[in-house]
């Protein structure tokens, strides 16, 4: 999984550098997220989002600000 979604981000941004790196972190950190979320919202800015919305949201600036830095 984490292959096929490097190849993702370089077919966005061939030149970027950690796509491997970046899609494992992704993975990852989606599980902490929601669990964060769920039971420890202090470590999060999940505010009056709901979880899954807030994560997805994360998630995505996180990785295009990475792929389209400006």
């Amino acid at each position: 999984m984490c292959n096929k979604i490097s190849e993702v981000m370089l077919s966005l941004n061939p030149s970027y550098t950690y796509s491997r790196s970046l899609s494992s972190t992704l993975i990852e950190t989606a599980h902490s997220q929601q669990y964060f979320s769920k039971n420890l919202p202090r470590l999060t800015d999940v505010s009056n989002e709901k979880e899954e919305d807030f994560v997805f949201n994360f998630l995505s600036q996180l990785v295009f600000s990475a792929l389209n830095p400006v």
